[in-house]
């Protein structure tokens, strides 16, 4: 009976986890509070693993890896990366490849991967090679270098926690490079050397805008305010426009340029760049006192030297997958506009606000600089763009986690007498 329960538990989780509608964590949870309702499991059993050494070693790599994130240490390093010029495109993987395999080694393959995504997408646009040519490479090296010393994977933790619970001498911090580093050398050889069959997708190219690639063109307009509109003096977000569906996206008002928020108000002669309808335009011209300006709307109206057109993709994850944009409070939470979703072939432009967000969408967002260089931390969005943030980097902070992180590594991998430095959690 036992046995049946856990295999149908196990079936259950499996499914669980292939749908992602419930967080992993909860899931395991989960397990565990009927495992130990059913008396399968001890409560000392259930809790026993939080105090092991592997939960303790798994934890204090995800807690090294993310202070190197908030100093900027690992954007700095990426944003290095992201600078390579034009060279060969197998040089170009082997390069990216060992940036990956050398972070990941001592850090979480995922967060390496999460933080290379930014530069290499960008490098890709560039210099004209389709993403999925560099991103496939980056992702096996940081899988690969995981398997070079024992904190590289919670897999090579997880199996030395293993063998010293059997009695086996614990591993040492570089026991698996003999074995790791001619496998990791091998696999970027080979993706170098045979990158023809890496599938690709089109390459970006550098030159095309967000506003064609999301087919927003035929929806942005330029109008002018007249000195009898009823909206003059009114704030942007209480403008009374009934049935009108109209987003403001940039005020133009004597040479400046004015991107709203809720202390913007509308002024006569004041252009406005608008995402409307051809219907509503028409509406809002008969009702609302405006007339069409002229000039074409581009990216550059959407952006400036404060403001930012960002491409933003939602992990699988995601808190915000099967959620909308009102449900999530999204603009509330993040302080950024969503203009566009692009899913697999198709781009969004309409009833955003309702549309439930789903795993691999690439949001189109606008948001001042300082708002979306706070998205590079954020675990339920992956930023597609290099932001520059000085503000995020300490380099003091940078400098001192570097330096522990070395130490402990370096005394936990160092013995003498055939002892290590530092003792190991019995």
């Amino acid at each position: 009976m036992e046995i049946a329960l856990v295999l149908t538990l196990l079936v259950v989780a499996v499914i669980l986890l292939s749908i992602e509608t419930i967080s992993p964590d909860f899931i395991a949870l989960g397990l565990l509070v009927v495992l130990v309702s059913a008396h399968i499991l001890t409560m000392e059993e259930a809790f026993k693993g939080f105090g092991s050494e592997f939960i303790i070693m798994l934890a204090a790599v995800f807690i090294v890896g993310e202070a190197l994130q908030q100093n900027g240490m690992i954007d700095l390093a990426a944003s290095r990366i992201g600078r390579v010029q034009s060279i060969p495109l197998w040089a170009l993987i082997g390069f990216i490849m060992i940036c990956a395999a050398g972070l990941s080694a001592f850090m979480n393959n995922t967060t390496v991967s999460a933080v290379l995504l930014a530069p290499v997408v960008s490098m890709a646009k560039r210099l004209r090679v389709s993403p999925s040519k560099l991103l496939m490479p980056m992702a096996f090296a940081a899988l690969m270098g995981g398997t070079c010393t024992l904190i590289g994977t919670s897999t090579n933790i997880a199996g030395n926690a293993y063998l010293v619970k059997q009695g086996f001498p614990s591993m040492t911090m570089f026991e698996l490079l003999p074995l790791g580093l001619p496998l990791t050398l091998i696999g970027i050889l080979f993706m170098a050397i045979f990158n023809r069959w890496i599938p690709a997708r089109a390459a970006i190219a550098a030159d095309t805008g967000f506003t064609e690639r999301y087919e927003m063109r035929k929806y942005l307009s330029r109008v002018r305010v007249k000195e009898s509109s009823p909206m003059v003096g009114r704030s942007i977000f209480d403008l009374d426009l009934g049935k009108i569906d109209i987003r403001i996206l940039k005020i133009l008002r004597e040479n400046r340029d004015i991107f709203p928020d809720s202390n913007s108000t509308v002024k006569a002669d004041d252009i406005l760049v608008i995402e409307v309808e051809q219907g509503d335009l028409n509406q809002l011209r008969r009702e609302k006192g405006v007339e069409l300006a002229s000039g074409a709307v581009g990216d550059a109206d959407l952006q400036g030297n404060a403001v930012r057109l960002v491409e933003l993709s939602i992990p699988s994850s995601s808190d915000l997958v099967h959620r909308s944009l009102i449900e999530s409070e999204f603009r509330k939470k993040y302080h950024i506009g969503v203009l566009a979703i692009h899913r697999q072939d198709e781009s969004i432009t309409e009833d955003l606000a309702q549309t439930p967000l789903k795993a691999g969408d690439v949001l189109l967002g606008q948001g001042r600089v300082e708002d979306v260089a706070l998205l590079q931390n954020s675990n339920d969005l992956i930023l597609l763009q290099e932001i520059k943030n000085e503000e995020s980097f300490n380099m003091r902070n940078g400098l001192i986690t570097l330096v522990l992180f070395f130490s402990a590594i370096l005394l936990g991998s160092v013995e003498i007498g055939g002892k290590p430095i530092l003792p190991t959690i019995e």
